[in-house]
């Protein structure tokens, strides 16, 4: 019972990885000498990269500003934000996976693996929230930095349970 549960949960979280990690989140900018006008385009796959809006779809979104008629209007997908995303679907299924893993009383080394690096996500989560909620701002405090953070520190979790689980089986 416990294995077709943690096929399921497996099955689910990687088909929403997979999901996710094939939509991007694009977005328009419009340079001029005096500064930039940025434009949240909808979701779209990478490999379908949105139409450039025109001029007049730039000054319609920014109704309140006088944008000056010679500017660069460009589209680019925000990789920052799209590694973001997946990331914290993959936190979210940590949370599911962590605790099973931890309470089973016969331990999967690929579950073990994957709840160490969410368990590694989890803490570098909660540090940046903490931080944020120190020093305050409009937004947490480097997200990538701590994910990258959390994946490295549950990565070497991850590698020692690994090598612990085989010398084990041996």
């Amino acid at each position: 019972m416990r294995r077709l549960l943690f096929i399921i949960i497996t099955l689910l979280l990687v088909g929403t990885v997979s999901r996710k990690s094939f939509e991007g989140r694009w977005e328009s900018c419009y340079s001029t000498p005096g500064g930039n006008y940025l434009m949240d385009l909808d979701s779209q796959p990478l490999w379908k990269r949105p139409n450039l809006p025109s001029f007049t779809e730039f000054t319609e979104h920014f109704s309140n500003t006088s944008l000056p008629g010679s500017g660069e209007i460009s589209v680019y997908h925000k990789w920052d934000l799209w590694l973001l995303d997946v990331l914290m679907i993959w936190l979210i299924g940590s949370l599911v996976i962590t605790p099973i893993s931890l309470l089973a009383s016969r331990r999967d080394p690929a579950l073990g693996v994957f709840a160490r690096v969410g368990a590694g996500l989890i803490t570098s989560a909660i540090t940046c929230f903490l931080l944020w909620l120190i020093f305050g701002g409009w937004g947490p405090p480097a997200p990538l930095f701590f994910a990258f953070i959390g994946l490295g520190a549950g990565g070497i979790w991850a590698a020692a349970y690994a090598k612990k689980a085989k010398e084990k089986a041996e």
